[in-house]
């Protein structure tokens, strides 16, 4: 497969130094008490100049890591000669990394600007993407509306006042989607892109700005921010936030992994996570769009949460995908979400039969993946260009 070599600059500054107004050392940086008050957006754009990726070693911590962007050849191949190869958006996609970098190496102050503006859009369509997928939330202009204040640092409340046009622009949007609308469905609505983008700010600054290793721990406190204060559908409340389901889950002809084995895969995919970083580090090459998809692949199947899975897994893809390939990449917008959930559905089926060594189960996911971060690393190059 071909690949192109993609290295950082040689010196290798500490992430304290260069994320403006955060002590990185500090773990009440990102705890849930201080998260509402952090501005994502502003934290990345101070990095902006020092390094594109975020590349920060977990082998040597505060340092950052080297990489050259390596194709593993373990993608899927579509059969249909028309539709665009991995190989083929493999390689735009590092045409566009490489000019990318160096425009951020040395930005001026419009090309942050740009950047800041670009990631803020590419958040606000991955949490109106990721709860199209769920049938949760609200239509996309009152996801936006949400988003940008909670990504802005701005305390949202659920709940507001029946008389107000904000709240009835939400009636109308459940009102599209075959939902009750009433105040009940209107506060969890709303509370479902709020904690979604509190979720997001959370597993972003713990894996980039803090530069933490992927731990249990943030996986579970990501599912607390993005599930608290959103009772079940059956109506026994939120007590399942942040905590490892107790049931059998089956989805279709699917089963997932049974309960009492939930805690030890995810101590495993944790665990070989974090391998795959350290020899990535080692070997000085890696695949960020397929080490994203194995990973969201892995958790989805192994399914630890009664309901979140999905919106969990996806916010784990895209912060592996921002740290290692500077993106978030979008799933299920609009047209987008059924070509998804099929990809899903068919990797799922894959991880029941026996592995083919040569395909593994998330192989169409991976290219899927791949398709889209090619066309979003070009669109981020053409809003980088003066």
């Amino acid at each position: 497969m071909p690949h192109q070599g993609v290295k950082s600059d040689t010196a290798r500054p500490r992430l304290s130094d260069v994320f403006e107004d955060l002590d990185i050392c500090s773990d009440s940086v990102t705890s849930p008490m201080n998260l509402a008050k952090i501005n994502l957006l502003k934290s990345i754009r101070g990095s902006v100049g020092h390094f594109w990726p975020h590349w920060g070693s977990i082998r040597d911590r505060p340092k950052r890591a080297t990489f050259t962007v390596k194709m593993d050849d373990l993608y899927r191949y579509p059969l249909d000669e028309i539709l665009q190869q991995p190989d083929d958006a493999f390689n735009i996609s590092q045409q566009c990394f490489a000019d990318i970098q160096k425009i951020l190496a040395k930005p001026t102050t419009a090309q942050r600007d740009s950047y800041e503006a670009y990631l803020k859009e590419s958040f606000m369509n991955f949490i109106f993407g990721s709860n199209l997928i769920e049938r949760v939330g609200l239509g996309y202009d009152q996801t936006v509306r949400i988003c940008e204040r909670v990504l802005a640092g701005e305390d949202v409340p659920a709940e507001i006042e029946p008389r107000t046009s904000e709240y009835q622009a939400a009636i109308s949007d459940m009102a599209a989607q075959n939902k009750q609308q009433d105040r009940k469905g209107v506060i969890r609505s709303r509370a479902e892109i709020i904690q979604h983008t509190q979720a997001l700010k959370y597993i972003m600054s713990k894996l980039i700005i803090d530069n933490e290793t992927l731990t249990e721990a943030i996986i579970l406190q990501t599912h607390s921010i993005l599930c608290d204060g959103i009772p079940l559908e059956d109506g026994s409340g939120d007590l399942y936030a942040g905590m490892y389901r107790q049931v059998s889950v089956v989805a279709g002809f699917s089963s997932f992994t049974p309960a009492h084995a939930v805690p030890f895969e995810m101590r495993k995919l944790v665990r070989d996570f974090n391998a795959d970083v350290l020899k990535a580090e080692a070997e000085g090459s890696l695949d960020p769009y397929m080490l994203a998809t194995k990973y969201c692949h892995k958790f989805v199947n192994i399914h630890p949460f009664v309901d979140g899975n999905g919106r969990t897994c996806r916010l784990i893809l895209n912060a592996i995908l921002l740290k290692y390939a500077g993106i978030i990449v979008a799933l299920g917008e609009r047209e987008d979400r059924d070509e998804y959930l099929q990809i899903a559905i068919a990797g799922n089926m894959a991880e029941q039969q026996e592995e083919d060594e040569y395909s593994p189960p998330w192989a169409e996911l991976a290219t899927h993946v791949l398709t889209k971060a090619a066309v979003k690393l070009e669109g981020l190059r053409e809003a980088l260009y003066p």
